[in-house]
């Protein structure tokens, strides 16, 4: 079996990042984005190549919040995903 190639980051990795963020599902990738919003230096690491095909089970009403926090929520809306 051969190992899955890497691809470059598309920016710098800093060595000494304020937070790392392992996985980037909703949870992580929202609590990277927000760190990042408050000026945090952060890596999130996720293993899986992206995009890739996911159904949103976890959209529900609720995060809507958290999406316009985000400043995602007009594309979300936009798309037809809500």
């Amino acid at each position: 079996m051969n190992a899955p190639s890497t691809p470059a980051p598309s920016t710098p990795i800093p060595s000494t990042p304020d937070v790392l963020v392992i996985g980037g599902g909703p949870a992580g990738a929202t609590a990277a984005t927000c760190l990042a919003m408050a000026g945090r230096d952060v890596v999130l690491l996720e293993k899986a190549a992206h995009p890739r095909f996911h159904i949103g089970e976890s959209l529900l009403p609720r995060n809507l919040d958290i999406l316009e926090r985000l400043g995602v929520l007009d594309e979300v809306r936009r798309i037809g995903v809500h």
